[in-house]
This record gives structure tokens, C-alpha cells and sequence, in this order.
């Protein structure tokens, strides 16, 4: 039995009421407790967790650098067995660490010249501010380079034009498989040829310039890794009547020796793609003549030229367009101009299909088949004998451009990276880049020296 409170006197104050007190103050003071101790703990588990990260970075850094650096120093003894051959070595980093990115710097650090080089790797972890740092020797200099991480190549040339081979090493970017879509393989710069020095170029769309080394009669777009490197590969024909592939690197190789480049009054188009079953480089053999006019040839990288023929014959072409689905049949065709009727006909299986007359005053401006204006349906793009750029799917577009030089023409996302294709084309008037987007909206495409003039005959691939 216990003694209860005396109940308080008649009319006296509720503030003078001190029962339930203690309880009520308890549960107070038990929650501020918690919640202090539950804020101590986040605190104490989120730095445990931002140290871990940091230690995990660190490890998966310092082990990508060590990677990479072991990587230039198999190059290196390669480099120093040749004088003039094909270096490249493959090296398989993780793409992320510690569940973000990260990138790799290549600094050449000051050495006495009777001495090795020495190279220092700084590998640096995104979003966490972790760096790691690897040193190594070599007999041969580095490029220096920043990479992201990931697969990479190091390969042995002159990068940097200035006659001495170095160690460089790129990203390793991840192709996407054959397949007959074109636009699979990504169409990512143009290609041209400059007009002042007649070199081979290429033009991405932020404005940066691939110089190749190498003069281009006839050129083929950049869009298929066809050796399986690592780079995607440019082809183009010389003035010899050599069918040759190049990449950024300076690595070139030579696919035939009959290759038309400018047979009559018009430019021959190079094209590139998956079509009945392999991956192959499409030109115009000059040696051997059907009708009037060059056949249709193939060549993969490893293989032995072989004739396109239609019903078993071969094909008197005037020029190749491109491969697409065309009928939307599912499959690839092959487009080109017909010697016989002079107009843009598809292969599909082994019979030829008119599409449409392209007009052949001037030359035959066509290009590589793209899927165009968000449309599922291939489309062929083609300058008109007025100079107008237009695009074929199921009939003729009305010219969604004018002024454009009778040259190849190309397709690309150029603005906005909105994967809404642009057409750039050649203008007549001052051998300047131009695109037109559908609405019909022109703009001149400048590289860092301010307007990019290219030879006109060549157009753009």
C-alpha cells in the first residue's frame, strides 16, 4: 500500500500541479538521448563507409595504374624490336572504381637525355578524392595523354606529327556488333578531304579535327572498326588506284589495287557495312568493266576482293551509295547508281530495284543510307540536279536545302546530340561544311581555325 499525492486545494493553479511530471520529462530527455546517439552513429557510420570507399578506390587505382603501366612496357620492348612496323598493345582495365569513374593521366617527367625515359601514370578515382601515382622506365618516349578509364590500346607511332614515334596510348572504345543496321556502328565525324593540302580529315561535332597523314582521291565514312582494334577505320582510294584503310592512330593497310576513284565526270562514294553476312569495304573496280562503266567490288579486312553481282552478273555502276533497308524488308540492301539507266537503284538478294533518278548533272551526290528525321523507314540522301539536298525513303523529299555542290553528302547528329540526324553537305559557292536540319535550318560547321574548306569533288562522307 502506498501514499498518494494530496489532491491539490480547491482553486489552486494548474502550473502548481507537478504529478506526471517526472514521466513526461523522461520520455523527453530518452528521445533527445536517441536521437543524439542515432546522429552519432550516421556520423560515425558515414564516415566508416566514405573511408572505405576511399580505401577501395585507392587499391583499384593504384592496381589500373600498375596495369597500364605494364601495358607501355610490353610496347615498349615491341617498339624497340621494329623500325617501321605496327605496334599495338591491348589493355583490359576495369571500367569504374570503387562504383564510379575515373581517368588516367600519362606525364613524361624531365630526364637527362642519355637516360630512359621515365613516365609517371596519376591515376585519379571521379567524385572521390582519391589519386594514385605509378612510375616506370622506357626506352622509347610517352605521349602524354588523359584517358578515361577502361579498355585500352598503346600503340607506337607519331601521334603528334613531329617525325618521332612515341608510345601513345587511347581509349579502347567499345564497338558495337555487326549487324545490318549501319547507324549501329555509330557515324560519329565526318570525313573530308582538305582542300588546300589534299590531306584525308575528319570533323566531330564539338569542332575537333582528325588529322591522317595521307591524301585521299575517293573517301568512305568513319564508322566501322574493321580490324578489330579499338579505332574505327576510314577508307579511301589513292591517287593509284590503291583501296587503303586509316585510322587516328596512322596505321593504314591496304585492302586492293583496282580501285576506281573517279571514273567519268563523278566522285565514287566508298561504303561500309554488314550485307549477306559479313562486314566489308564496297567500291568501284576500274580493271574490271561491265557495260560502260567500273563493277561493284568487296573486300573485308582479312579477305580477298570479290565482285557484287546481280543474278549472277556483275554490276555496271556508276557510283555507291550505301547500305539500308531500303524496302523495309528487314534486311540490308545495297544502293548504288546503275550504269544502264543511270539512276539510284538497291540490291536486295540478287535483284536490282530502281529507286529514284538523282540527277546526273555535275556528278552523282549520294551518301551513306541513315535512318533520317526520327523515321524507323531508311532514307538515302542525295543532292538534286539543282543543288538541292534532299532524302528518299518512299519517294523523293522536297529539298530541304539549297546551294549544295553535286558531291557525296552525310548524315549525323551534329547539333544538339539529340540523336536527330543533320545533313552536311558541300556549299557550292565557297567549298564550305554546311548542315541543314529537317526544318530546313542552315549553319556553317567550323573546326578550331574558323570555317573548314574542303575539296568539293571529293564531298563528305
Amino acid at each position: 500500500m502506498s501514499d498518494d499525492a494530496p489532491a491539490p486545494e480547491p482553486g489552486a493553479s494548474l502550473a502548481d500541479d507537478d504529478r506526471g511530471v517526472s514521466t513526461t520529462l523522461g520520455y523527453t530527455l530518452t528521445l533527445s538521448i536517441t536521437a543524439v546517439l542515432v546522429a552519432g552513429l550516421l556520423t560515425a557510420g558515414g564516415g566508416l563507409i566514405e573511408s572505405q570507399q576511399r580505401t577501395v578506390a585507392a587499391d583499384e587505382l593504384s592496381v589500373a595504374g600498375q596495369q597500364l603501366a605494364a601495358g607501355f612496357e610490353d610496347a615498349d620492348r615491341l617498339a624497340s624490336t621494329t623500325d617501321n612496323g605496327t605496334v599495338r598493345v591491348n589493355v583490359w582495365l576495369p571500367e569504374g572504381v570503387a562504383g564510379g569513374g575515373y581517368t588516367l593521366t600519362v606525364r613524361n617527367d624531365s630526364n637527362p637525355p642519355d637516360q630512359p625515359a621515365t613516365t609517371t601514370i596519376v591515376a585519379r578515382a571521379d567524385g572521390v578524392e582519391v589519386t594514385r601515382n605509378v612510375s616506370f622506365r622506357t626506352e622509347n618516349p610517352v605521349a602524354n595523354r588523359t584517358i578515361p578509364g577502361g579498355p585500352v590500346t598503346i600503340r607506337y607511332n607519331d601521334s603528334d606529327g613531329d617525325g618521332t614515334r612515341e608510345l601513345v596510348a587511347a581509349e579502347r572504345r567499345s564497338i558495337a556488333p555487326n549487324q545490318p543496321d549501319p547507324a549501329a556502328f555509330g557515324h560519329e565525324e565526318i570525313v573530308y578531304v582538305d582542300a588546300d593540302t589534299g590531306e584525308l580529315r575528319s570533323v566531330a561535332p564539338g569542332g575537333e579535327i582528325t588529322r591522317y597523314g595521307v591524301d585521299a582521291a575517293a573517301i568512305g565514312p568513319k564508322q566501322v572498326d574493321l580490324d578489330d582494334d579499338g579505332l574505327r577505320e576510314v577508307p579511301y582510294v589513292t591517287s593509284a588506284n590503291e583501296l587503303r584503310l586509316v585510322d587516328e592512330a596512322g596505321e593504314t593497310q591496304t585492302l586492293a589495287t583496282d580501285a576506281a576513284y573517279s571514273p567519268g565526270d563523278y566522285t565514287s562514294l566508298i561504303a561500309v557495312g554488314e550485307w549477306n553476312g559479313s562486314t566489308s569495304v564496297f567500291y568501284l573496280n576500274n580493271t574490271d568493266i561491265v557495260g560502260e562503266n567500273p563493277s561493284i567490288y568487296r573486300v573485308g579486312v582479312d579477305g580477298t576482293p570479290q565482285q557484287v553481282t546481280a543474278s549472277g552478273n556483275g554490276i555496271d555502276a556508276m557510283a555507291i551509295g550505301g547500305i539500308g533497308d531500303m524496302n523495309d524488308d528487314g534486311d540490308a540492301d545495297l544502293v548504288y547508281i546503275a550504269g544502264a539507266t543511270q539512276e539510284a537503284t538497291y540490291l536486295d538478294g540478287g535483284g536490282e530495284t530502281t529507286i529514284n533518278s538523282v540527277g546526273a548533272s555535275g556528278g552523282y551526290g549520294i551518301g551513306d543510307l541513315r535512318q533520317f528525321n526520327d523515321s524507323e523507314r531508311y532514307g538515302m540522301p542525295y543532292v538534286d540536279g539543282s543543288g538541292g539536298v534532299r532524302v528518299y525513303r518512299e519517294s523523293a523529299s522536297s529539298a530541304i536545302a539549297t546551294g549544295s555542290a553535286k558531291a557525296p553528302v552525310a548524315g549525323i547528329d551534329w547539333v544538339n546530340d539529340d540523336g536527330t540526324l543533320e545533313l552536311v553537305y558541300v556549299d557550292t559557292a565557297d567549298g564550305t561544311l554546311r548542315y541543314v536540319t529537317f526544318d530546313g535550318s542552315t549553319d556553317t560547321i567550323t573546326g578550331p581555325d574558323g570555317n573548314i574548306v574542303v575539296d568539293e569533288d571529293k564531298g563528305v562522307a
